[in-house]
């Protein structure tokens, strides 16, 4: 992992931490970087201990097509014949997409570049909440789920 994944990294092990079952509320948690994805290549940023239930918006914005996948710790070890992933879509320009945590664990995005012949630049934000049931009845509040649409705004 190159130094500017590395600082990613700790900054979502601090989102992983902020969405864990601490008695301080958290409302939401966000990161965001730019990477170059070379061409026939794939990158994936892991993301530590989230916790079954939370909301993740993801926003990409790439120079060209790429492929964008969630998956989970054991899904990710077999990349790239991935059985059930979070989530598994192409980014044209833009992509923007809204998942709950199927379980507690480690996840990993992957941006997938590995069919073109062309270097991307792709910059990603990610969004999180604790889900309705993580919540202390302090910080709930009605239709807190970020949607795809509200990302980054």
């Amino acid at each position: 992992m190159n130094g500017h994944l590395g600082r990613f990294a700790l900054a979502l092990c601090l989102l992983g931490i902020a969405l864990s079952g601490n008695p301080a509320p958290a409302a939401a948690a966000e990161a965001a970087m730019s990477v170059s994805l070379p061409a026939g290549k794939h990158k994936a940023v892991r993301l530590r201990n989230l916790p079954q239930g939370a909301i993740m918006g993801v926003a990409v914005q790439s120079s060209g097509p790429i492929a964008v996948s969630l998956l989970s710790e054991q899904d990710y070890r077999r990349f790239p014949s991935v059985q059930d992933p979070v989530f598994l879509g192409t980014v044209g320009r833009k992509l923007s997409f809204t998942v709950t945590i199927p379980a507690t664990g480690n996840f990993y995005l992957v941006l997938d570049n590995r069919r073109s012949e062309d270097a991307r630049k792709v910059k990603f934000l990610i969004r999180a909440q604790r889900g309705p049931a993580q919540q202390s009845p302090e910080s709930s509040q009605p239709g807190a789920a970020p949607k795809a649409g509200e990302i980054g705004t």
